[in-house]
């Protein structure tokens, strides 16, 4: 919905989804589990220009979700999740003498919940566990969770009038800005997750003085090896609270340097300072576009550019939030829980280390020639002092961090669009051809701060356990891949097809079995073999319909097909498991305006 006035107007917004989304289950006896989620969004932005040289804006929007999740291979996995976001903004503009104002504060709120089993087992498949589909039965979840975050960010930019100089022109462009976060999180109740089942041999799950024991089951495996088990290992997650707060500001300047039509170069710098790394970062910013013929018929482009990473605030939350972790084992059912993770009291946190970053160099050309638009470009990216997670002792699972991880990657992508539509059967027509492939390098693998419910310390690789962190690394990134955008709008009708096409190459990863492996201890381990997945090909299709309407109003019917072919796709998740792509999906909609 729009509206306007004598130099002032509005935006809203309003919005309501429910979806009901069935889940098929991957227990013995095949059954569903019906999911849902329900969206609500609203808006509302004011604009005014008081007079030609000042204009501003302000708006507001509030977002909420709604769900109810499963998980397809556990039972009494059900959660609910609830998360809602504030937002409000107001820009000016100023345009002054000889430089034009722009200035930007922005507050924003987001708060988010889950409620959920308190604890999570890992069975094997016995008498009275016996919903599993292949060797173990999963129940549970990890507890509640309460999260609030919130960010204040004020920018200010000038961009000046050009500068004339002999046969240069030169335009400055200065800027900073300050920001002020805080998170507030909370863990009501702890959460146990238990695994690693071992041989109860016929014992009782009760003490002499008749108290139980947590996580015992003295009915037989289905195998017959086992006379009852009990969970051997088990990971706590505390109850507990924390509130994390960061102040960052920054500052750039930039010179973009133009030669007639052959030549425009922008040299500059940013620093970057926050109060948790408390490390000023300036980092140098370059690029250059060459025109040989003083047009677009062909343009050389280069530059040079440090990043460096802002993640500094995650960091320190997730560090903090780990200090309420403890590892257990128990080798004998009597003889009680043992900790396993004493050694975290010499713990770095992520904060305390150098800020990672990334050296950028691109090159490229493109070329405007007829009614067609092409862009060739290599972009190499060096990333140092990234952020590493070791072990620090081998007794137990402790561990720290350190700046030593290194990567590289090569990035090689082609772009081919048409300038105008192409006229034919009716239609017109805009396409756009896009191709990449990457190659990377790395000498680590990538960690999260939580951990998988199943994971173990030691996993089964290539005919020998070894340290879960000592596994080969995944490879995340696609090697290559083609996409297609292709537009009808038709002549004769107010009817538009959009189809997006992608064809991905092969990823080589590592598939990870839970507990696929048992020593001769009787501990299973996780197995870990080499995998590659297959060619990819998606087809999404949207359609929309522009319904004739009266004066200043419009109503638009679109339909969104996803996976138009339903093809199987699948790929391999952070933690080595294959979890299968979205199938075919159909979203209806309607839009008003007026």
């Amino acid at each position: 919905m729009a509206g306007s006035v004598n130099n002032g107007g509005f935006n809203a917004f309003a919005s309501y989804r429910h979806s009901a989304i069935p889940l098929k289950t991957d227990f013995a006896e095949s059954g569903q589990f019906e999911q849902q989620r329900q969206a609500r969004n609203a808006g509302v932005e004011l604009f005014y220009d008081p007079s030609e040289r000042t204009s501003f804006k302000l708006g507001a929007s509030f977002l909420e979700n709604d769900g109810l999740y499963f998980k397809s291979n556990i039972r009494d996995s059900e959660s609910t999740q609830h998360s809602n976001s504030q937002n409000l903004y107001f820009n000016l503009n100023n345009q002054l003498d000889s430089v034009l104002l722009t200035q930007q504060l922005n507050y924003q709120r987001q708060q988010a919940g889950r409620q959920a089993a308190q604890n999570h087992y890992s069975w094997l498949n016995s008498s009275s566990k016996n919903w599993g589909k292949d060797k173990y039965s999963f129940e549970g979840h990890m507890g509640a969770l309460n999260q609030q975050e919130s960010r204040l960010e004020y920018t200010i930019k000038a961009l000046f009038e050009p500068i004339e100089t002999a046969s240069l022109r030169h335009q400055f462009k200065i800027g900073a800005g300050y920001g002020h976060y805080k998170a507030y999180w909370q863990r009501p109740e702890t959460a146990h997750v238990y695994a690693t089942p071992l041989n109860l041999n016929g014992a009782d799950c009760q003490s002499d003085n008749g108290t139980s024991y947590d996580a015992c089951d003295t009915a037989p495996s289905l195998d017959g090896k086992y006379q009852g088990q009990y969970l051997s290992s088990k990971t706590s997650y505390y109850t507990g609270q924390l509130d994390i707060r960061q102040d960052r500001w920054h500052a750039f300047i930039e010179d973009q340097i133009h030669w007639n039509h052959y030549l425009t170069a922008t040299l500059g710098f940013r620093n970057d300072y926050d109060s948790i790394h408390k490390q000023n970062n300036v980092a140098p910013r370059t690029a250059l576009e060459i025109r040989p013929f003083g047009n677009e018929r062909l343009t050389l482009l280069g530059g040079w550019n440090r990043y460096y990473g802002l993640n500094a605030f995650v960091n320190e939350l997730n560090d903090r939030i780990d200090q309420f972790e403890q590892k257990y084992t128990r080798a004998q059912l009597e003889q009680g829980w043992t900790p396993k993770t004493a050694g975290k009291t010499s713990f770095t946190y992520r904060s305390k280390l150098q800020t990672p970053y990334s050296d950028e160099t691109v090159l490229g050309l493109s070329s405007k020639l007829n009614n067609t638009a092409l862009s060739l470009k290599w972009v190499n990216r060096d990333n140092q002092d990234q952020l590493r997670k070791t072990k620090m002792n081998l007794e137990d699972l402790s561990y720290s961090y350190d700046n030593r991880g290194r990567s590289a990657s090569d990035i090689y992508s082609l772009s081919i669009r048409n300038l105008a539509p192409l006229a034919f059967l009716g239609a017109q027509h805009r396409l756009v051809l896009n191709a990449d492939y990457t190659e990377t390098t790395r000498n680590f693998d990538h960690y999260d701060s939580t951990d998988i419910l199943t994971a173990t310390p030691q996993v089964y690789y290539k005919g020998q356990l070894i340290d879960a962190e000592d596994r080969p690394a995944h490879e995340f990134h696609v090697p290559w891949t083609v996409r297609l955008n292709w537009e009808m709008q038709f002549d004769r009708l107010p009817l538009t097809l959009s189809h997006f096409l992608s064809y991905q190459g092969k990823v080589d990863a590592l598939k990870r079995e839970a507990k696929g492996y048992t020593d001769a201890q009787g501990v299973q381990h996780d197995a870990y073999t080499p995998y590659t997945t297959q060619n990819k090909f998606y087809w999404d299709l949207k359609a929309s319909y522009r319904i004739p309407s009266f004066k200043d109003t419009q109503t638009i019917l679109g339909l969104t097909i996803n996976n138009v072919t339903n093809r199987a796709n699948s790929f391999i998740n952070s933690s080595g498991s294959a979890q299968p792509d979205i199938g075919r999906q159909f979203i209806a909609d309607v839009t008003f305006k007026f």
